[in-house]
């Protein structure tokens, strides 16, 4: 009964805002093209809006107008269309994300003017995980030593807050630190490259294996080999991996929606919200054993040395000096293990699809990754890792992020401390900005759908000095992992296990694509944009082949 009046008020709701809508895109679209607010005299942008209603936001714009449709299949094709029609600085809503009843925020594509946003952040800035509001109700549900009160944590943006992404990201964003992880990662790296040929028709899933197995070897010190392992000794590992993702595809899936976020408020549980629920309730079930297993070992000093290197002994090491209990660094660790499997491969996806489509820059790579592995008998060190070692690397990683961006922005801040200006636009404190990526956009660079890493050699750079082209070198265009105190903490972490698949299995791998452009390639969204990678083919490399033959006598 309580489903059919909620369905029924949802028609009814959409109807009345419908007609609403048609007799309200007219006059918003003209001013979108003759708006009478003069431009900013420095910058020349205008605010322009794309319809909004309450509680819906822009959503019945998007489906019943010629604006893209919020499609994840089209997400980058769709951005220039709403970039054509809207410009390079305008509103939209979505609520549950945004602000009000509408759910505003402001799209804005100048990083100068994002950083007067960060400058009125404050003491706790805002952060994306903040719109978390699934993973708030659950880790709440459950009871989580994360929250306490009114205070989310880790995903919220108080005194505690503070206190947990202070312990959280000790020993993580440490460059030295970062150095002392990667053998265990190029190790898991290793092992996890034996088992690309044997999934080249579920490739997407081998990389959230080999996402896990090294996260795994960070965390734990341990070597799960669940992405090149044939036996069932991992089956929990894989349960735990396949609950993880399916949790992030369930929870990614309801933040689209506005009803699940209008259902969550009023405190009524949907049955998407079950499902998610469901495989959450895996997810801690098995990471919690996990760590309280590594807990057990620390105490009685039976670790082996990837073990004592690990960031859990280094978190229990200093765990009585900081103001966490050892119950909040258990969700916090169970958090990051659980984020760590869909969020790295993704970014690696991307990284080994475009090698695969450009045979000449993995050839390139795979000179100058033998090269810088030459002298450690083949094998990956953090050395091999440093920029003027392998630069070729970075730049393919730097490259992949500006043509295939893993999230449909780039940052997103709220100026939570004051009033800002952007673009000579006044805004009250607390307005939420978001920064958008038009560096992969043919109206901006008219090579921009071609893959080419020297685009970021000193040369180039130096050459884009005093152009229009300047901001796309700007920091906050360097990687995924955003700026600020909000920098995901653990960016360094992540970069080693990219740079690590990536390297190894160029390596040891001749990767050949059954498509040459692009724009064969689809993708979708869970909590990243990945691309649904074609069944590529994995041909050993003559080294690799010597290997095996060395040890199969």
């Amino acid at each position: 009964m309580m489903s059919s009046i909620i369905r029924s008020n949802r028609i009814n709701i959409a109807r009345a805002h419908r007609r609403a809508l048609s007799s309200s895109v007219v006059s918003a679209d003209a001013s979108v093209t003759t708006s009478e607010k003069p431009s900013c005299p420095v910058t020349g942008m205008h605010l322009k809006h794309m319809p909004s209603l309450p509680l819906i936001g822009s959503l019945l714009n998007h489906l019943w107008t010629n604006d893209p449709k919020l499609d994840t299949t089209t997400l980058y094709v769709d951005q220039v269309k709403e970039r054509q029609k809207y410009g390079l600085f305008y509103s939209k809503g979505f609520p549950g994300f945004g602000n009000g009843i509408k759910g505003t925020f402001h799209i804005i594509h100048d990083p100068n003017e994002m950083l007067k946003v960060v400058r009125a952040e404050g003491a706790h800035p805002s952060g994306v995980v903040q719109q978390l509001w699934h993973f708030i109700s659950i880790f709440r549900k459950d009871g989580s030593a994360m929250m306490d009160g009114p205070d989310n944590g880790l995903l919220g943006q108080g005194e505690r807050w503070k206190s947990q992404r202070t312990f959280l990201q000790t020993g993580m964003l440490d460059p030295r630190a970062a150095r002392g992880f990667v053998p265990a990662i190029a190790k898991a790296a290793q092992l996890a490259s034996e088992g690309a040929p044997h999934h080249t028709h579920d490739l997407n899933r081998y990389l959230n294996l080999c996402a896990f197995d090294m996260f795994s070897s960070f965390m734990f010190g341990e070597l799960t080999e669940c992405a090149g392992s044939f036996t069932t000794e991992n089956e929990e590992n894989l349960k735990f991996c396949t609950a993880a993702i399916d949790a992030m595809e369930q929870a990614t899936g309801m933040g689209r929606v506005p009803y699940e976020v209008i259902m969550n408020k009023i405190g009524f549980e949907t049955a998407s919200f079950k499902e998610f629920e469901k495989s959450w309730s895996v997810v801690r079930k098995i990471g919690i054993k996990k760590l309280t297993n590594f807990i057990d070992r620390y105490e009685r000093g039976d670790m082996n040395e990837f073990e004592r290197a690990s960031y859990m002994a280094n978190a229990l090491n200093r765990l009585e000096e900081s103001d966490v209990s050892r119950d909040e660094m258990l969700e916090l660790c169970l958090f990051a293990l659980f984020v760590g499997v869909d969020t790295t491969s993704g970014v690696t996806s991307w990284n080994l699809v475009h090698l695969a489509l450009n045979p000449n820059v993995q050839n390139e790579l795979y000179k100058e990754l033998s090269e810088a592995v030459r002298e450690t008998g083949g094998q990956l060190t953090a050395k091999t890792f440093e920029k003027k070692m392998t630069p070729l690397l970075h730049n393919v990683m730097r490259e992949s992020y500006r043509l295939t961006p893993p999230f449909g922005s780039v940052a997103f801040k709220r100026a939570s401390k004051s009033d800002v200006e952007i673009h000579g636009e006044h805004f009250p404190k607390d307005s939420l900005f978001v920064l958008g990526n038009r560096y992969n956009d043919p109206n901006f660079i008219a090579d921009a759908k071609e893959f080419k890493p020297e685009r970021w050699l000193p040369k180039a750079v130096e050459g884009r000095k005093g152009t229009p082209l300047e901001l796309m070198d700007h920091a906050i265009y360097r990687d995924s992992f955003g700026q600020g105190a909000r920098r995901c903490p653990g960016s360094r972490v992540a970069t080693n296990e990219v740079l690590s698949m990536i390297a190894q299995l160029v390596l040891d791998y001749e990767i050949v694509s059954p498509v040459q452009t692009l724009d064969e390639i689809s993708y979708d969204m869970t909590a990243l944009v990945t691309p649904i990678i074609p069944p590529l083919k994995f041909l050993p490399r003559r080294h690799r082949r010597a290997k095996n033959e060395s040890s199969s006598v």
